[in-house]
């Protein structure tokens, strides 16, 4: 009987500590499934804050670049705006320049027509006395 008795202790023992295995086993699996939420929480919160702050630094140096950009164009457009207006005083000069040489040269042509002019009519009238007194010379023969 004493061996019956300690069987069904020792069966009684097993049970209890198969239990308390049991008991301690899903204890800690849900420890360990609290503390994995917990950490996975943390980690997806970090997660989170890093991507904002990435998506943060991006937007910021999206707009300075944004602004460098539109500096530069304003720049540029300035700069346009005033080789076109040296660009054309530059070609206003040249059309006085040019001008000022045709109104040269045609006053320059004109004098040499009328000197040409006047030279010719100094020739035709010394040709004509000429040819009147060679005239008188034969009439008077």
């Amino acid at each position: 009987m004493s061996t019956e008795i300690n069987r069904q202790q020792l069966e009684r023992f097993k049970q209890r500590e198969y239990k308390r295995h049991a008991h301690q086993l899903k204890k800690a699996k849900i420890e360990n499934n609290r503390e994995y939420e917990k950490t996975e929480k943390k980690h997806l919160a970090d997660i989170k804050r890093l991507n904002k702050h990435y998506e943060t630094e991006i937007s910021s140096l999206e707009n300075k670049t944004e602004l460098k950009l539109k500096q530069i164009r304003d720049k540029q457009s300035e700069l346009v705006k005033e080789e076109k207006e040296r660009m054309e005083l530059e070609l206003n000069n040249m059309k006085k320049s040019h001008e000022a040489r045709v109104a040269e040269l045609k006053e320059t042509h004109d004098n040499q027509i009328s000197q040409m002019t006047e030279s010719h009519r100094d020739t035709l009238e010394q040709a004509r006395e000429k040819y009147m007194k060679e005239k008188m010379k034969w009439e008077e023969a």
